[in-house]
């Protein structure tokens, strides 16, 4: 979770800062971690669509390549058997594989979104009703956006939380999506606000009177310290 909001005060690092309650699970004794929440999402509410049938899907970085080639198998496989379903591509901008990948999606009638286009551009657009990711902290941001994100767990690594959202295999892919369709839309959203007040510590800004309350230690000279 380092990457998902973690930041430390000091040398030492005695104090972590961190975006959710989630991450309260890691205090110790060395280390003492305090929620101060992420200002870049103030609290919003958060209303799912009707229609699940417009996805984007955000692959990895280049480690996860083999992994990001099984995602596209699986979502090509299911636009062939269900063309009803709409998928575009959005690739980690420093993948090796970025020609191939384009050349593969035109094959396979899904839509590719190169480096020009950027993530928020692709989350306030509001052409997509779902969302599919991989090893990518987009997961969260999507949900900030009204759009349910199923999470691929191929060699997955990083702690995303608990939630019920994940899949290997298309059967699992279907599975998901048929049970998120078929809940009901407030509850949903409910849920998905839930995840992103722990995880990603929507509404919550402590920082000002967190690091405001360290200045003269912050300024001691070390041989005072």
């Amino acid at each position: 979770w380092a990457c998902m909001g973690l930041v430390c005060l000091m040398s030492a690092c005695q104090y972590i800062l961190a975006w959710g309650d989630c991450f309260l699970q890691n205090n110790s004794e060395k280390y003492v971690f305090e929620v101060v929440g992420n200002p870049k999402y103030p609290y919003k509410k958060i209303r799912v669509k009707n229609s699940f049938l417009h996805c984007i899907v955000f692959l990895s970085r280049p480690i996860y390549e083999e992994g990001n080639m099984k995602l596209l198998n699986i979502l090509a496989e299911i636009k062939a058997e269900k063309p009803i379903f709409n998928f575009a591509v959005k690739p980690h901008p420093n993948s090796m594989n970025l020609n191939f990948i384009e050349q593969f999606c035109q094959d396979k009638k899904m839509e590719y979104l190169n480096k020009d286009v950027t993530i928020s551009s692709i989350l306030q657009s509001g052409r997509f009703d779902f969302s599919i990711s991989y090893q990518t902290n987009v997961y969260f941001e999507a949900m900030y956006y009204n759009l349910p994100c199923f999470r691929y767990i191929y060699q997955e690594n990083e702690d995303w939380g608990d939630y019920d959202d994940r899949f290997l295999e298309k059967e699992d892919l279907l599975n998901q999506i048929d049970k998120i369709r078929n809940k009901d839309r407030e509850q949903l959203s409910k849920e998905l606000e839930r995840i992103l007040v722990t995880s990603l510590g929507m509404g919550i800004n402590r920082y000002k009177g967190k690091i405001s309350s360290e200045p003269e230690r912050r300024n001691t000279p070390l041989s005072e310290a």
